[in-house]
């Protein structure tokens, strides 16, 4: 249970990582 706990944290950690990214550099090509 605790490492589906971490594993869970890691997935959603990468996925909000890559939402950040995508939006700075659409915000950067909207600019």
């Amino acid at each position: 249970m605790f490492t589906a706990i971490s594993y869970l944290g890691i997935l959603v950690g990468a996925l909000l990582f890559v939402t950040i990214t995508f939006l700075t550099l659409r915000t950067i090509q909207l600019l």
